[in-house]
């Protein structure tokens, strides 16, 4: 209570700094100590003060300073928005060439985020120098459904000649809500072909193959 006494708000809009924040330090405290491997005292007490001080804070401010802040999420107009932004045109250092793997790859990413709700940094690496993970998104992760036939080996012939009924299946690897692949793992999502929807996951991971052959 006394380190809350002197904490500030994260935010200038915010009445007074979050209750939980000051428990989010001792927490802190506790995990080094347990990376040294000393067990301290358990928080039992400090988490019951920690919820008094909260009914306190919202009596006194409200709930606003509490309600965790968010940007917007990306509209689908917002994102066929960025998907028809023309080839030549400056995103700030780079220009976007939509036939070049870089875009190429941008636009998978960005499709398939859009149709299966994963992070970007689920697909994603941080860095270019970041090294590979077993566990991350491979093109072995793709189950492709073309006339009927079922596999994961094709053509480019096969990639070329994909239409609509087509489509392919994403088997996901480690995700943030999944860190082992033990629950989502075995749940792979249908992503459908389309050559007419103005962003198409389907599409965009079979442009994707063929910029990588």
């Amino acid at each position: 209570m006394q380190m809350y006494a002197d904490m500030k708000p994260r935010s200038n809009k915010d009445a007074a700094a979050n209750p939980r924040s000051a428990l989010n330090k001792l927490c802190g405290v506790v995990r080094e100590h347990k990376k040294a491997g000393i067990k301290m005292a358990p928080l039992m007490l400090a988490v019951q003060v920690v919820a008094g001080m909260l009914r306190a804070h919202v009596e006194a401010h409200g709930t606003d300073s509490l309600t965790p802040s968010r940007k917007d999420p990306l509209t689908h107009p917002i994102i066929c928005g960025m998907l028809r932004t023309a080839n030549g045109a400056s995103r700030g250092a780079l220009v976007v060439n939509w036939l070049i793997y870089f875009w190429i790859a941008v636009c998978a990413t960005i499709s398939v985020l859009a149709e299966t709700g994963m992070r970007k940094g689920d697909v994603s690496k941080a860095l270019a120098s970041t090294k590979f993970t077993k566990g991350r998104l491979t093109f072995a992760k793709l189950v492709w459904s073309l006339h009927g036939l079922v596999t994961t080996a094709l053509t480019l012939a096969d990639l070329h000649g994909i239409t609509e009924g087509d489509g392919c299946w994403l088997e996901y690897g480690v995700l943030k809500n999944d860190a082992f692949a033990e629950f989502f793992g075995s749940k792979p999502s249908w992503l459908p072909y389309s050559s007419a929807a103005t962003r198409n996951a389907c599409r965009s991971l079979s442009n994707l193959e063929i910029a990588a052959a």
